[in-house]
């Protein structure tokens, strides 16, 4: 004999796959945005030519983005002889619009990515102070000292403000 159990009651509501998610809070991973900025620079096909492309749009020099990038200046020299696209994208009217429209967002982008990775530091030693100062070691204590003062609210007033 099979039991059969059998419930009284309102059906339940179905439920829907639907968030909310507040205003710059969605599921987009960071390395997401990096991926559809770096779209903007065209050669992406080629990581060095558009990392080159990248430092040139914010405004350095063709030594100084072969520096950091590092590329030497014969290849980019090969790179404008053999590429097409790659000399119309590097001179003129194109690098232009590059440094009018990409380099503010890079420059953004990548000031937000050192800030972030300084206030996980300063997470990590006011943790560690919080649960125990004297465990600080030197180091660690003069970090303390210089970021305790730009913890304030006139600090948090201009962060927000530059977001």
């Amino acid at each position: 004999m099979t039991e059969v159990s059998i419930e009284s009651g309102p059906k339940p509501e179905p439920q829907y796959g639907v968030q909310v998610v507040e205003s710059g809070k969605s599921d987009i991973e960071p390395d997401d945005y990096e991926e559809m900025l770096k779209a903007r620079i065209p050669l992406g096909n080629n990581p060095r030519k558009a990392s080159y492309l990248s430092y040139r749009a914010a405004g350095f020099s063709v030594r100084e983005s072969c520096a950091l990038v590092p590329v030497t200046f014969t290849t980019v020299k090969a790179w404008r002889r053999d590429d097409e696209e790659f000399r119309t994208w590097e001179s003129g009217e194109k690098l232009a619009w590059l440094q009018s429209n990409v380099a503010h967002d890079l420059t953004q982008m990548e000031f937000m990515r050192n800030f972030r990775l300084c206030l996980r530091l300063d997470k990590k030693v006011l943790f560690r102070a919080a649960l125990s100062l004297e465990s600080l070691t030197v180091k660690e204590m003069e970090i303390l000292k210089v970021i305790r003062k730009h913890y304030t609210p006139q600090d948090i007033i201009a962060v927000q403000r530059a977001l």
